[in-house]
């Protein structure tokens, strides 16, 4: 597999960033706290549901200072070269906002995944096993 870029949009406190790695090798290096993690965890993700770390559970929404911001989709999409075939991975996380009786306001009330191969919406599981069948 060779990657032609990740991209990132409010990705763990990112608000935008896309990496063109154009299917080279590279190495990923910086200082403590500049996101090397964030991005490794970015990957992970689109791939597993997973943080580097193994953890399906970790706050990938972004904050600023200190503070979870709502209203924002999370997205992480990557194009991908197989077998000299092109292919993009997309995940999408948002928010489910609804209003509640007797309430005038909308509450966070959870969160969607979706899921996107070349553009084209699918569910979970159809892309988990599209996944697998390429990564293990």
């Amino acid at each position: 597999m060779k990657i032609k870029y990740l991209d990132l949009q409010n990705f763990m406190g990112l608000k935008s960033g896309r990496w063109d790695f154009d299917g080279e090798n590279c190495t990923v290096y910086g200082d403590n706290g500049v996101g090397k993690t964030r991005l490794a965890s970015a990957w992970s993700w689109l791939w597993f549901g997973k943080d580097v770390e193994n953890k399906s559970n970790f706050e990938i929404k972004p904050i600023v200072n200190e503070q979870v911001q709502h209203h924002v989709d999370v997205s992480v999409e990557a194009c991908v070269v197989i077998d000299e075939t092109e292919y993009t991975f997309k995940k999408i996380y948002s928010e489910k906002w609804s209003k509640i009786r007797n309430s005038l306001e909308k509450v966070l009330t959870g969160h969607t995944t979706d899921c996107f191969i070349n553009n084209q919406k699918m569910s979970k599981t159809e892309y988990q096993k599209a996944v697998n069948a390429i990564v293990e």
